[in-house]
Protein backbone atom coordinates (compact mmCIF):
# COMPACT_ATOMS: atom_id res chain seq x y z
CA UNK A 1 0.00 0.00 0.00
CA UNK A 2 1.74 3.47 -0.70
CA UNK A 3 1.84 5.97 2.16
CA UNK A 4 1.26 9.34 1.64
CA UNK A 5 4.25 11.36 3.22
CA UNK A 6 3.37 14.97 5.09
CA UNK A 7 3.90 18.47 4.14
CA UNK A 8 4.10 19.63 7.28
CA UNK A 9 6.32 17.50 9.17
CA UNK A 10 7.45 14.49 6.61
CA UNK A 11 6.14 11.97 8.33
CA UNK A 12 4.55 8.80 6.45
CA UNK A 13 1.07 8.04 6.70
CA UNK A 14 -1.47 5.34 5.36
CA UNK A 15 -2.71 5.97 2.30
CA UNK A 16 -5.91 6.22 3.93
CA UNK A 17 -5.76 8.25 6.39
CA UNK A 18 -6.72 12.47 6.37
CA UNK A 19 -4.95 13.51 8.70
CA UNK A 20 -1.02 13.50 9.94
CA UNK A 21 -0.54 11.04 12.52
CA UNK A 22 2.45 13.08 14.14
CA UNK A 23 1.31 16.42 13.73
CA UNK A 24 -2.34 16.32 12.85
CA UNK A 25 -2.50 18.39 9.86
CA UNK A 26 -4.53 17.50 6.96
CA UNK A 27 -2.66 15.41 4.50
CA UNK A 28 -5.07 16.64 1.05
CA UNK A 29 -2.40 18.50 -0.26
CA UNK A 30 -0.32 16.10 0.28
CA UNK A 31 -2.27 13.30 -1.47
CA UNK A 32 -0.86 12.27 -4.67
CA UNK A 33 -2.69 13.30 -7.92
CA UNK A 34 -3.08 11.08 -10.76
CA UNK A 35 -0.92 12.64 -12.62
CA UNK A 36 1.99 12.93 -10.21
CA UNK A 37 1.61 9.01 -10.09
CA UNK A 38 2.44 8.80 -14.20
CA UNK A 39 6.03 7.94 -14.99
CA UNK A 40 7.93 11.01 -16.18
CA UNK A 41 9.23 10.76 -20.05
CA UNK A 42 12.41 12.12 -20.84
CA UNK A 43 12.80 13.65 -23.57
CA UNK A 44 15.21 11.87 -26.72
CA UNK A 45 18.51 12.83 -26.17
CA UNK A 46 20.33 14.12 -29.43
CA UNK A 47 23.74 12.58 -29.94
CA UNK A 48 26.14 16.28 -30.65
CA UNK A 49 29.55 16.27 -32.82
CA UNK A 50 32.22 17.14 -31.35
CA UNK A 51 34.59 19.68 -32.44
CA UNK A 52 37.55 18.60 -31.64
CA UNK A 53 37.14 15.15 -33.86
CA UNK A 54 35.49 17.58 -36.76
CA UNK A 55 38.72 19.19 -36.84
CA UNK A 56 41.17 15.92 -36.53
CA UNK A 57 38.71 13.58 -38.69
CA UNK A 58 37.55 16.11 -41.74
CA UNK A 59 39.59 17.11 -44.48
CA UNK A 60 37.52 20.16 -45.76
CA UNK A 61 37.40 21.62 -41.91
CA UNK A 62 41.20 20.72 -41.17
CA UNK A 63 41.92 22.08 -44.70
CA UNK A 64 40.27 25.53 -43.72
CA UNK A 65 42.42 25.84 -40.64
CA UNK A 66 45.46 24.62 -42.08
CA UNK A 67 45.68 27.48 -45.22
CA UNK A 68 46.45 30.49 -42.79
CA UNK A 69 48.14 28.73 -40.22
CA UNK A 70 50.77 28.16 -43.20
CA UNK A 71 50.22 31.45 -44.66
CA UNK A 72 50.65 33.24 -41.80
CA UNK A 73 53.72 31.38 -41.10
CA UNK A 74 54.97 32.42 -44.33
CA UNK A 75 54.41 35.61 -43.67
CA UNK A 76 56.40 36.00 -40.65
CA UNK A 77 59.71 34.06 -42.00
CA UNK A 78 59.94 36.61 -45.27
CA UNK A 79 58.79 39.40 -43.34
CA UNK A 80 60.53 39.28 -40.10
CA UNK A 81 63.20 37.07 -40.42
CA UNK A 82 64.39 37.83 -44.25
CA UNK A 83 63.46 34.02 -45.61
CA UNK A 84 62.99 33.22 -48.88
CA UNK A 85 61.09 30.38 -50.52
CA UNK A 86 62.26 29.04 -53.78
CA UNK A 87 59.64 26.93 -55.89
CA UNK A 88 61.69 23.95 -57.47
CA UNK A 89 59.38 23.49 -60.07
CA UNK A 90 59.82 26.95 -61.73
CA UNK A 91 62.76 28.33 -59.96
CA UNK A 92 60.67 31.47 -58.65
CA UNK A 93 61.86 32.94 -55.28
CA UNK A 94 58.85 34.02 -52.47
CA UNK A 95 60.44 37.12 -50.59
CA UNK A 96 59.27 40.77 -49.03
CA UNK A 97 61.17 43.06 -51.32
CA UNK A 98 59.97 46.52 -50.76
CA UNK A 99 57.50 45.63 -47.99
CA UNK A 100 54.90 44.04 -50.55
CA UNK A 101 51.61 44.34 -49.09
CA UNK A 102 50.94 41.12 -50.44
CA UNK A 103 52.72 39.23 -47.72
CA UNK A 104 49.90 40.70 -45.24
CA UNK A 105 46.79 40.53 -48.01
CA UNK A 106 46.83 36.83 -48.73
CA UNK A 107 47.08 35.82 -44.54
CA UNK A 108 44.42 38.34 -44.05
CA UNK A 109 42.03 36.68 -46.31
CA UNK A 110 42.65 33.15 -46.26
CA UNK A 111 41.95 33.72 -42.33
CA UNK A 112 38.52 35.25 -43.84
CA UNK A 113 37.88 32.44 -45.78
CA UNK A 114 38.96 29.11 -43.43
CA UNK A 115 36.72 30.38 -40.83
CA UNK A 116 34.03 30.60 -43.16
CA UNK A 117 34.49 27.72 -44.43
CA UNK A 118 34.89 26.23 -40.92
CA UNK A 119 31.89 27.76 -39.32
CA UNK A 120 29.72 26.84 -41.86
CA UNK A 121 31.00 23.27 -41.85
CA UNK A 122 30.46 23.01 -38.39
CA UNK A 123 26.99 24.39 -38.47
CA UNK A 124 26.09 22.00 -41.22
CA UNK A 125 27.70 18.74 -39.59
CA UNK A 126 25.51 19.91 -36.32
CA UNK A 127 22.38 20.30 -38.08
CA UNK A 128 22.53 17.07 -39.91
CA UNK A 129 23.27 15.37 -36.30
CA UNK A 130 20.20 17.32 -35.01
CA UNK A 131 17.71 16.86 -37.83
CA UNK A 132 18.95 14.09 -40.19
CA UNK A 133 17.62 9.92 -40.26
CA UNK A 134 20.26 6.87 -39.34
CA UNK A 135 20.84 3.84 -41.38
CA UNK A 136 23.47 1.42 -41.55
CA UNK A 137 26.07 1.34 -44.19
CA UNK A 138 29.03 -0.42 -45.24
CA UNK A 139 32.27 0.51 -46.25
CA UNK A 140 33.16 -0.76 -49.64
CA UNK A 141 36.46 1.30 -50.07
CA UNK A 142 39.23 3.59 -48.05
CA UNK A 143 42.54 4.71 -49.42
CA UNK A 144 45.16 7.40 -47.95
CA UNK A 145 47.50 9.39 -49.66
CA UNK A 146 50.43 11.30 -47.42
CA UNK A 147 48.10 12.69 -44.52
CA UNK A 148 44.47 12.39 -46.25
CA UNK A 149 42.14 9.77 -47.45
CA UNK A 150 38.70 9.19 -48.68
CA UNK A 151 36.36 6.59 -47.23
CA UNK A 152 33.33 5.29 -49.39
CA UNK A 153 30.16 3.31 -48.23
CA UNK A 154 27.20 2.27 -49.50
CA UNK A 155 23.54 2.19 -48.19
CA UNK A 156 19.66 1.97 -48.48
CA UNK A 157 17.47 4.34 -48.23
CA UNK A 158 13.38 4.41 -48.64
CA UNK A 159 14.16 1.29 -51.09
CA UNK A 160 16.77 2.77 -53.18
CA UNK A 161 20.42 2.08 -52.75
CA UNK A 162 23.01 4.92 -51.69
CA UNK A 163 26.91 5.13 -53.07
CA UNK A 164 28.50 8.36 -51.49
CA UNK A 165 32.18 9.17 -49.97
CA UNK A 166 33.77 11.61 -47.63
CA UNK A 167 37.41 13.22 -47.49
CA UNK A 168 38.82 12.06 -43.99
CA UNK A 169 42.39 12.46 -42.66
CA UNK A 170 44.73 9.96 -41.82
CA UNK A 171 44.84 8.98 -38.12
CA UNK A 172 44.46 6.43 -35.75
CA UNK A 173 41.09 6.12 -35.79
CA UNK A 174 40.11 6.58 -39.57
CA UNK A 175 43.12 3.76 -40.03
CA UNK A 176 40.65 1.72 -38.12
CA UNK A 177 38.02 1.06 -40.75
CA UNK A 178 38.20 -1.61 -43.23
CA UNK A 179 35.91 -2.32 -46.35
CA UNK A 180 33.58 -4.43 -45.56
CA UNK A 181 32.85 -2.73 -42.05
CA UNK A 182 29.49 -1.78 -40.95
CA UNK A 183 29.02 1.94 -40.12
CA UNK A 184 25.80 4.36 -38.82
CA UNK A 185 25.63 6.91 -41.63
CA UNK A 186 23.33 9.76 -40.73
CA UNK A 187 21.44 11.11 -44.11
CA UNK A 188 19.26 14.20 -45.06
CA UNK A 189 16.41 13.08 -46.07
CA UNK A 190 15.34 16.34 -48.33
CA UNK A 191 18.88 14.84 -50.29
CA UNK A 192 20.11 11.18 -49.53
CA UNK A 193 23.09 11.68 -50.94
CA UNK A 194 24.20 14.48 -48.40
CA UNK A 195 25.46 11.85 -45.68
CA UNK A 196 28.09 11.58 -43.19
CA UNK A 197 29.55 8.81 -40.96
CA UNK A 198 28.46 9.71 -37.27
CA UNK A 199 31.60 7.62 -35.89
CA UNK A 200 34.04 10.38 -37.73
CA UNK A 201 32.22 13.19 -35.52
CA UNK A 202 32.06 11.41 -31.71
Amino acid sequence: MNNIKCNNCGFANWATAESCRKCYASLAESAPTPNSLKPKTRPPVTQKPSAFQILKNDALSFVAIILPVVMWGVYIAVTFFGVSFESKRSGTVVENSGGSPFFLIAPVVLTVLGAALLSWRITSIGKLFETGERVVGKITGISFVKDRGRIEFSYNYKKQKFQSGSAIMKNSKTQRYRSGDQVILIIDAANPNKVLVQDLYL
